[in-house]
């Protein structure tokens, strides 16, 4: 029986294409540290800066990884990972969104701080689980192909 042809790396998992993956989460990090200081420092409009960003920013990068990422976990056998990741990104959201409100109201930054710490730790994990679980193992399910991947097209 002749050996199967090797199955084409998907679009999302092309090598040029990951360099805005990568990107965008190197400076989803940064903002964290931003973040971390902010929250140090009691800086709450720092707090809310950062909060935004995640808010406009995290949101297509996050419909985009559902959208191209998660099915290819599903083939991986791996749809738990896949709707961790989701349920992640729904706090993403909300913590976020819940922070910017309560600013937005005037409300007493104490629990905000809270919430704010809880975005920090969640996104660091997040991020971490997606470039040293999620992506390796999708990497040791696809073989190499031919040009032109899109990872970075998050719109």
């Amino acid at each position: 029986m002749p050996p199967s042809a090797p199955s084409p790396v998907p679009l999302a998992l092309r090598e040029e294409g990951l360099a805005a993956w990568r990107q965008f989460h190197q400076d989803a990090m940064a903002r964290m540290s931003d973040l971390a200081l902010a929250l140090d420092r009691q800086g709450w409009q720092g707090v809310e800066l950062a909060c935004r960003w995640v808010h406009e920013a995290f949101h297509p990068h996050n419909q985009w990884e559902e959208q191209r990422l998660f099915p290819l976990l599903e083939q991986a056998g791996r749809g738990q990972l896949g709707e961790q990741l989701k349920l992640d990104h729904r706090e993403m959201g909300d913590l976020a969104r819940a922070i910017l409100d309560g600013n937005a109201e005037g409300a007493d930054p104490g629990p905000h701080g809270l919430r704010a710490r809880r975005l920090l730790d969640l996104v660091r994990q997040h991020i971490d689980t997606e470039v040293h679980c999620m992506l390796p193992l999708l990497q040791s399910q696809a073989l190499p192909a031919g040009p032109s991947g899109s990872f970075g097209n998050h719109g």
